[in-house]
């Protein structure tokens, strides 16, 4: 086996980890009308997808497996060109995003976002799973927190965890450091923080965490489901902190519309769990089981949609 493979995706450097200047750069470069963003980002990255084997392996893994399921022709380099692309451009949209440029007047709402929202601004919080597909700071569009334009007195805290991507973090601080006040570190997380979480959603917080990556501090801790056809690992803890908070659960995905366009209308996605926690410890079990069943149909379902949206380089599958 490949030793890339055997990696837990903590355990993978960060991207341009060893300076800090591509990250300047692209500061710089997202004051710049929207267009040339994208002509910049895709020169830049097609030399990177160049030079980088392990990403475009990886790339064409999670591609032939959809394609696979989809009963569509295999990948082709240039389809994991594109899947690489898509990754460069949602980073801008992360640092457009803490700058505060991403208006809520650009985003496309389902019902159930509506839903969401109309019980939020109520007054009533949530938990909700988002993923590695599409732009997961997308949701912070829907406060106001620091220079958001989103639901007055609407707070959205992410649980995220920072293995990895240390350098780009603190340039997202450097934005907008009253967002990283919301932030919620996964690796801390125990009875002091659930109970904090608790407390933000009785008092109308949104609480979001990603449902499609292991923890690298409880790497044995995973529920292993079929994901694309083929067994793949989940986190325990995200889906067992959702079943003891006692909140509503939603699932939810932010994505371009168009996937190489930086003014493409952006859709907001979000889906009520239908999977409620009641009984025994054991049919607690079942019902976390249920839960995860929910979110990896959405998450396949979200990835045919949206193929060069999830941006999970790494095998995701390694056992």
């Amino acid at each position: 086996m490949d030793k890339l493979d055997s990696k837990h995706w903590s355990e993978i450097k960060e991207v341009s980890a060893k300076s800090s200047w591509t990250f300047r750069f692209m500061r710089f470069v997202a004051h710049l009308p929207r267009p040339i963003i994208i002509v910049i980002t895709a020169v830049i990255s097609f030399f990177f997808f160049l030079g980088a084997k392990p990403v475009r392996k990886n790339s064409r893994i999670y591609l032939e497996k959809l394609s696979k399921c989809k009963g569509t022709k295999q990948p082709s380099w240039v389809d994991c060109y594109k899947h690489v692309l898509c990754f460069s451009i949602q980073m801008f949209e992360k640092i457009l995003s803490w700058m505060g440029k991403l208006e809520i007047s650009n985003l496309k709402k389902n019902e159930g976002c509506q839903n969401l929202q109309d019980s939020l601004t109520s007054g009533h919080g949530a938990f909700l799973f988002c993923s590695h597909l599409g732009n997961i700071d997308m949701f912070r569009s829907l406060s106001d927190d620091g220079k958001q334009k989103g639901i007055k007195g609407l707070h959205v805290y992410p649980i995220v965890d920072f293995s990895g991507t240390s350098k780009f973090n603190n340039l997202l601080r450097e934005l907008n450091p009253e967002l990283m006040d919301h932030v919620i570190d996964a690796k801390n997380i125990g009875v002091d923080s659930v109970i904090w979480i608790k407390e933000k959603i009785d008092e109308g917080g949104l609480i979001v965490i990603a449902g499609d990556r292991t923890s690298p501090n409880t790497q044995n801790r995973t529920l292993t489901a079929p994901f694309l056809g083929e067994e793949a690992n989940f986190p325990e803890g995200a889906f067992t902190l959702a079943s003891v908070i006692g909140a509503p659960i939603y699932f939810g995905f932010g994505t371009r519309s168009k996937n190489f366009n930086l003014n493409s209308t952006y859709e907001f996605n979000i889906y009520k769990a239908k999977t409620q926690f009641t009984g025994t410890r054991k049919e607690r079990k079942l019902q976390i089981r249920q839960l995860l069943e929910e979110y990896i149909a959405l998450v396949e379902n979200a990835c045919e949609k949206h193929p060069y949206q999830w941006y999970n380089f790494y095998n995701f599958w390694n056992k």
